[in-house]
């Protein structure tokens, strides 16, 4: 739990107007020094980065719970001529989509349960889903859900953890189209284009018109495995297998990494993962005009399975690494290019580019790899 201190009096700046109008909302709520905290879940939300300019609110909401990998970062926004017309619609949206699926899963609510499929075996999960809650009106192709939608697609991408947060967000202007599908905070691109192809149909009636729904996924401990590594002790693990991964400037340097990376482990699974992703997320973000898929073939023994990316547990967190990495300058020009140089995407993509290919009309195929005997994701 957040150590919040209890005070009897706040200055009522928009972020505390937007709190205490949810206490008003939900149920065994208490206003705890600024944050709100449902007491019978141990679920506590707070509001920061609040715009309001014209008729629009903004504000960025966070849900702490123990739980949780990582907190969730959700924006709302309300409509309204006056601040609290507009704090007032903020607060809906959000009750009635993020915190009622959240809160909902967390008191084990209205759930039915899935088989979903997880490399060799099946994984049970519990689903929850909040109502689709909307702005403005449409005419058109209409979504009564969207699980039924696109929920065949986010299955494929779940893996072994133990919640997954799920945020379906689609809108549409008279000049654009603005959609995302986040699964644990990380966009899907392609589950996002089929998205922004629906929101097309839409004939518009207002100066924008937008559908949300949120999902939640409960991994059952029937077959639930936890992992070996919190995420702080992950992140440790990975940014300095980056950083070693750029000194490695010669071919037989790459080739002997993947041994040391296994020394280095104590870990057959995260060292395969470490050597054959971290190349190919540097290509990603080098080569960001491409088009890359989120599907891996794991090619093991005699035979494939393919699986997706994100469905194996340390992906998220090394293609995080590498991107921050990346963005605050940890690695120099010199060691990014030795990385990318081990990457087989940017083989392909090189090779094309020197045949007079253009770089955004590369897609790529699925990413191949070839792992050992022993290996298993987690």
């Amino acid at each position: 739990m957040w150590p919040f201190k209890r005070k009897k009096t706040h200055d009522k700046n928009d972020a505390y107007m937007i709190i205490e109008a949810l206490s008003n909302v939900v149920s065994n709520g208490e206003v705890v020094d600024g944050k709100l905290i449902i007491k019978d879940i141990d679920l506590w939300v707070s509001v920061d980065n609040v715009v309001d300019k014209g008729p629009f609110v903004q504000a960025r909401i966070i849900i702490h719970h123990n739980t949780l990998e990582e907190d969730i970062f959700e924006y709302a926004t309300g409509i309204g001529q006056s601040k609290e017309d507009k704090i007032k619609q903020l607060v809906s949206n959000f009750s009635f989509s993020s915190l009622c699926v959240i809160t909902k899963a967390l008191r084990d609510e209205e759930g039915k349960m899935l088989d979903i499929t997880y490399y060799d075996r099946t994984n049970k999960f519990k689903l929850f889903q909040s109502c689709l809650s909307t702005q403005g009106d449409q005419q058109g192709y209409e979504v009564k859900d969207y699980w039924d939608m696109i929920g065949s697609e986010i299955s494929k991408r779940i893996g072994n953890e133990k919640m997954y947060y799920i945020k379906v967000y689609t809108s549409k202007s008279q000049s654009s189209i603005n959609c995302e599908c986040r699964i644990n905070g990380f966009v899907n691109k392609e589950i996002t284009s089929l998205l922004n192809a629906n929101a097309d149909k839409w004939n518009i009636n207002d100066i924008l018109y937008s559908e949300k729904q949120c999902f939640v996924l409960i991994h059952d401990n029937a077959t639930y495995k936890p992992y070996k590594y919190s995420n702080e002790e992950l992140k440790i693990i990975t940014e300095k297998a980056i950083i070693e991964y750029g000194k490695c400037d010669t071919y037989e340097k790459h080739k002997a990494y993947n041994q040391e990376l296994y020394e280095s482990t104590k870990d057959l699974s995260l060292a395969c993962e470490l050597y054959l992703f971290i190349p190919e997320i540097v290509c990603e973000f080098i080569c960001n005009d491409a088009t890359f898929v989120d599907s891996v073939i794991i090619f093991k023994n005699d035979s494939q399975i393919t699986m997706y990316k994100e469905q194996i547990t340390s992906y998220n967190t090394i293609f995080k690494c590498v991107y921050e990495m990346i963005n605050t300058s940890k690695l120099d020009n010199q060691q990014i290019k030795h990385i990318l140089l081990c990457s087989s995407s940017y083989k392909a993509i090189y090779n094309a580019l020197q045949q007079g290919g253009k770089m955004n009309d590369f897609k790529m195929k699925p990413l191949e790899i070839d792992v050992p005997n022993k290996y298993m994701p987690i």
